[in-house]
């Protein structure tokens, strides 16, 4: 993940050669440095990097860290970066991270806070300041400054500001949207989900629904059939986990995965079929391995109205048994599914019936 280091004063190499007992001063471009630099703590690079700045202080330098992103977008290398990265000592002595993205897709500062907030909060990140300059040479920047735990790694800051770049840079990898938390997941970018709450377009289940029998048949197809429902799309996602917040709401607090051969596309697209109708229209089901973790995804765009509502076919009884002449229509209230009642279903008759004798009146 790290390419180079650079620095302002080059009292750092010594510095964090010591540090890491290298016997040596640090050298940017050895692999075998920049590993031990990613495994290097916040804390230990604060008390290795606090001397320097000491010792700068009244100069033009400072003990700024600059740390070089292998660069996923393979920009040309006379052409900026797509995501900067700096450890500083701020003025009131803290080592933070400065974290610029180019051209970001928004311009807004309050915007971009709002865009990252679910991810910051959840990793227990502060945010001490967010910055958009336009600089004609070099593009559009939305900087952030951030105080980070002293017990996270390098490494860990870095990747954080790698889910950054996705969703404020020019990708425009919305999180909060069905496509762009679907994007992160396929992408193996799973941690950029952490902090996102289930809401009207997002489930999450730590585990596929199983299929021994007719009430997980039957729950699978209500929870697909309530986010058809919606208005935007939705994404079901297999595999993740979920944990109440202080407000109440289910919110994504890290990806476990499914055991191997718990998920089937073919088994999950035959259900979905044989319990449903009308049938969704182009939703698509992904089996997804990352580092030996399954995960499903089944991303249902937005339907078109006159499909609309989707109903469930069967009910099941107190025994477990399928009730073959009865049907539900599943909706979604925010995180929650709730059925359509029977006042709801006679209004819409009622409404079909009254739609269809003034068109006939028209004709």
């Amino acid at each position: 993940m790290i390419e180079w280091v650079g620095w302002d004063s080059d009292k750092c190499a010594g510095a964090l050669g010591q540090r890491l007992e290298l016997g040596e001063d640090f050298s940017p471009h050895s692999p075998d440095h920049l590993s031990s630099l990613g495994k290097m703590t916040v804390a230990e690079l604060s008390e290795a990097l606090a001397p320097v700045a000491e010792s700068e202080k009244g100069e033009l330098r400072e003990a700024t860290l600059f740390i070089s992103l292998a660069d996923r977008r393979r920009r040309p290398s006379d052409e900026p970066a797509s995501v900067t990265f700096y450890f500083r000592f701020d003025a009131e002595g803290r080592l933070v991270g400065e974290v610029g993205i180019l051209d970001p897709w928004m311009q807004v500062e309050a915007e971009a806070e709002t865009a990252i907030g679910p991810l910051i909060r959840s990793y227990g990140v502060k945010i001490l300041r967010t910055d958009y300059s336009e600089y004609q040479s070099s593009g559009n920047y939305m900087e952030f400054r951030f105080q980070y735990p002293n017990s996270w790694t390098i490494e860990k800051a870095l990747a954080l500001a790698e889910l950054i770049g996705l969703i404020v840079g020019p990708d425009q990898i919305d999180p909060s949207s069905p496509a762009g938390a679907f994007s992160l997941l396929a992408s193996g970018h799973h941690e950029g989900l952490i902090g996102q709450a289930e809401s009207s377009f997002l489930e999450a289940k730590e585990k596929g629904y199983g299929f021994q029998n007719e009430n997980q048949k039957h729950e699978y197809a209500m929870d697909l059939a309530a986010l058809a429902n919606t208005e935007r799309g939705a994404l079901l996602i297999l595999g993740i986990k979920t944990a109440k917040n202080a407000a109440g709401q289910d919110v994504i607090t890290g990806a476990p995965g499914c055991s191997v051969g718990s998920l089937s596309v073919e088994t999950y697209t035959q259900v979905a079929r044989q319990r449903i109708v009308p049938p969704i229209t182009g939703v698509e089901f992904h089996l997804l391995e990352f580092s030996g973790r399954h995960f499903m995804a089944i991303l249902i765009p937005s339907q078109p109205e006159y499909l609309k509502p989707f109903l469930v076919k069967g009910g099941i009884t107190l025994e477990g048994r399928t009730n073959g002449a009865s049907f539900t229509i599943p909706t979604r209230i925010g995180d929650s599914r709730w059925n359509m009642s029977a006042e709801a279903v006679h209004s819409l008759l009622v409404a079909a019936r009254a739609a269809l004798a003034k068109s006939e009146q028209l004709g």
